[in-house]
């Protein structure tokens, strides 16, 4: 947003005239101000030249020779692509060394003809926007030579202020209200009468019809627009705005298109509320209604864009056409031109909210619907309406005043009171104030204060309702203006002490530094994720799914429920640039549970092109050895649909479920175009629950152990886990029983596999011998025998 220290003059004098220092104070205390562009210094070697002589180019069709006078004694070369150009123009020539927009005007060869600057057009110049390739003409009273910014009077500084920052603050998307911070910052004093500006009922009030505005106007919901007013007029001609209105338009960045919509844009810059005019002759019937737009309902704005309405958006109707998209853009229906005669100004205030919605929703975001949205003060658009009438009939005297005032509050609003204790101002800004500076602070931004026994009651005016609503927001409005550069600063008066990590964050710590350890990379990804992304994981949309209200896209409309999803999305995206690698992530998943969303923290990985024994083992290292958590794997009765069923495990911890592990069958490996992988997720809550295991010290074996290794052939769906389970408290010589390979071959039938079992014999009492190891051995083979399993190899 662009606001003009010339326009500002129109209300204040300005005490500070040094354009840095303005800034400065401005960006500390009020809004970060971007830059600013002193119009002096923008148009230096630009002057007024006139064509004296204008020739074919040898080389080109479509540019011409000219030449032109630059000072008295002067004239230079210079070619030119204007279509309107003719001997006697005076125009704007930039001289080398001058800066167009980021070129740097040089003397040069065009053609193998030379040329000794450019001929501008408005918009080169920022000064408009022309149609075509016209060049900017000027009056033929310019005197050749002289500067443009003198010829032009062109001595304005322009501040470019982050919207950003004054996002809460309605009332500085205009040149009163930034008027109003520069009295409050003392960097300007207001003229005389111009402080009561808003307040003072201006004479043309008095210039009001009793003729009724000549339609009816219905509010059928009347919380869409709480205040409304507007006026007819007639006798309306359509010309240019006078060049001094053109100019600070355009200087805040909005060309001129006609004297009554210029009005009304020059209105919405001085003082912040938009306004706009109907060709009255065009509207059908005598009842306007305001109303939430319905499904299927169509515009078509004044830019010619054919609109459908997202469902309730506020729009304007005739008693047969919806003719303006309120606030954001007027109809094309009832878009004033060159025949126009009769008009209706209104000016009204609409739910900002749904204005905001709508605008987002149509990605058509005007300047009026950025200052509805952050909200147009309350009472302003009255005195708006006739200060946009005090100006039409100024620069159009031929237009006459045909209505009433109208002034329609649907919703009424009460005066604000806060109850603003000193102390609290003191605790706040760490400093102490005199109740007469506090007072001069508030007073000064328009509020009105009453100085009680303890503290101060303070009537928050109209144009900071939106934004003032708390003790707090009083407070800070007093330090900011103070000065937060003032306040004196101290070092604490206490001693800072570490806290201590809680026992999630000791974990998470913990098995983040082991993963790493074990060539994992960690990665971070969003907790969104979308319905195609959970089919291709082969997860599935539930009743526990929780859904996102407004989604940025429909691949981020879900909170995950799992981190396996995007973990594979990110394996995917890997897969090209290396064979194999592993990755895991821990964070919150999300499920709805009786209406409520309950959050877990989880822990999941990949480890691409490894198996399932491999994974199985970094977990076993991890939990058991590391953490000491000693986690089992069981038969997996309910595996994920992403898992192969066979070649799955749950992870157990205590006798409870907290994970699962397995390879990724061969529609998801086909999905992610990934090569066989093993993954596994484990909840991590449940770790929490569980006290730290004391660890005892053990002493080493005294006798050696003795390691037997036998292949069996089993049916291909009987579960590893079970066969193990077989060998269990067999014998208490056999102390350790795990399984070294299974293979699936040419050489092993197809309903079958072959599984090498390791058995680990040892004894408390002696070294085990021949005939202790052959009568285990013995008994593995009765077990083996009795279950129908046999050796592979004898």
């Amino acid at each position: 947003m662009k606001i003009s220290l010339n326009w500002l003059s129109d209300f204040i004098d300005l005490k500070v005239k040094d354009p840095q220092k303005i800034v400065d104070l401005l960006t500390e205390r009020s809004a970060e101000v971007e830059r600013f562009i002193c119009e002096k210094d923008k148009y230096n070697h630009i002057v007024v030249g006139e064509i004296l002589e204008i020739k074919k180019h040898p080389h080109a069709d479509k540019i011409k020779i000219t030449k032109t006078k630059i000072n008295k004694n002067k004239i230079a070369q210079i070619i030119c692509g204007g279509s309107n150009i003719s001997v006697g123009q005076k125009v704007v020539v930039a001289l080398p060394g001058a800066l167009i927009g980021e070129i740097k005007i040089k003397q040069c060869k065009i053609r193998s003809e030379e040329s000794c600057g450019m001929i501008c057009s408005k918009k080169e110049l920022e000064l408009g926007s022309e149609e075509g390739k016209k060049i900017f003409v000027l009056p033929k009273e310019f005197k050749v030579g002289q500067n443009l910014t003198e010829a032009m009077k062109l001595n304005d500084t322009i501040l470019d202020i982050d919207n950003t920052a004054i996002t809460n603050r309605g009332d500085l998307f205009a040149h009163f209200g930034f008027a109003r911070e520069f009295v409050a910052l003392g960097l300007g004093k207001w003229k005389k009468g111009k402080k009561d500006y808003l307040a003072t009922i201006t004479k043309l009030e008095k210039k009001s019809l009793k003729q009724k505005i000549s339609f009816q106007l219905d509010f059928p919901q009347k919380e869409i627009c709480p205040h409304w007013c507007g006026v007819e007029l007639s006798n309306i001609k359509l010309a240019p705005s006078p060049n001094w209105m053109q100019k600070r338009l355009l200087s805040c960045g909005i060309r001129s298109i006609n004297n009554i919509v210029d009005v009304t844009n020059y209105i919405m810059l001085e003082m912040g509320t938009p306004l706009h005019a109907f060709d009255t002759d065009k509207l059908i019937g005598k009842t306007l209604t305001t109303r939430l737009s319905k499904k299927g309902e169509k515009i078509t704005t004044l830019d010619g864009k054919k609109h459908l309405l997202p469902l309730n958006s506020i729009i304007m109707e005739d008693q047969k056409n919806i003719f303006d998209l309120c606030g954001i853009m007027g109809g094309e229906s009832s878009a004033i031109n060159e025949k126009t005669k009769n008009i209706l100004l209104h000016s009204p205030i609409y739910d900002k909210v749904k204005i905001r919605k709508t605008a987002l929703s149509l990605n058509h975001r005007t300047d009026a619907a950025v200052i509805f949205e952050k909200g147009v003060p309350r009472d302003i658009n009255y005195f708006a309406l006739l200060k946009a009438v005090e100006l039409i009939l100024k620069i159009c005297p031929t237009v006459k005043i045909k209505s009433e005032f109208k002034s329609i509050e649907n919703i009424k609003t009460k005066p604000k009171i806060i109850k603003l204790k000193k102390e609290l101002i003191e605790r706040i800004l760490c400093t102490k104030l005199q109740d007469k500076k506090i007072i001069e602070i508030l007073t000064s931004l328009d509020f009105k204060v009453e100085k009680k026994k303890d503290y101060f009651s303070i009537k928050v005016p109209s144009h900071r309702q939106g934004d003032v609503n708390i003790a707090e927001d009083l407070a800070e409005e007093v330090a900011r203006i103070f000065g937060f550069n003032n306040i004196k600063t101290f070092p604490p008066l206490f001693s800072l002490s570490e806290n201590s990590l809680s026992k999630e964050r000791r974990l998470q710590e913990k098995l983040d530094q082991k993963f790493i350890e074990h060539n994992f990379f960690e990665i971070l990804t969003f907790s969104f994720l979308g319905p195609n992304l959970l089919a291709k994981a082969k997860f599935k949309k539930n009743s526990s799914s929780i859904e996102v209200s407004n989604p940025l896209s429909i691949d981020q409309s879900l909170m995950r429920e799992n981190l396996l999803p995007n973990i594979l999305q990110i394996a995917e995206k890997n897969i090209r640039f290396k064979e194999n690698f592993r990755i895991f992530e821990t964070g919150k998943v999300f499920q709805k549970q009786n209406s409520f969303c309950k959050e877990k923290k989880q822990i999941a990985g990949i480890l691409v092109k490894e198996d399932y024994f491999i994974n199985k083992g970094i977990l076993e290292n991890i939990f058991n050895e590391k953490l000491k958590a000693e986690i089992t794997f069981t038969f997996n009765q309910n595996p994920l649909l992403l898992l192969e069923k066979n070649e799955s495990a749950q992870i157990m911890l205590q006798n409870k479920i907290i994970g699962q592990i397995g390879h990724l069958n061969k529609e998801v490996l086909e999905n992610f175009s990934l090569p066989y992988s093993s993954v596994f997720f484990i909840d991590l809550d449940q770790f929490l629950e569980i006290k730290e295991k004391e660890i005892i010290f053990q002493s080493l074996p005294t006798f050696p152990s003795v390691k037997e290794d036998i292949s069996i052939l089993a049916p291909l769906d009987l579960p590893a886990e079970k066969i193990i389970s077989l060998f269990k408290n067999i014998d208490p010589l056999i102390f350790k029983t795990e399984i070294l390979e299974v293979f699936i071959g040419q050489e092993i039938a197809k309903n079958q596999k072959s599984i090498t079992l390791s058995f680990q014999f040892r004894s408390k009492e002696k070294t085990l011998n021949e005939n202790d190891i052959n009568y285990l051995n013995k008994k593995i083979e009765k077990v083996l025998q009795k279950n129908n399993l046999k050796k592979r190899f004898i």
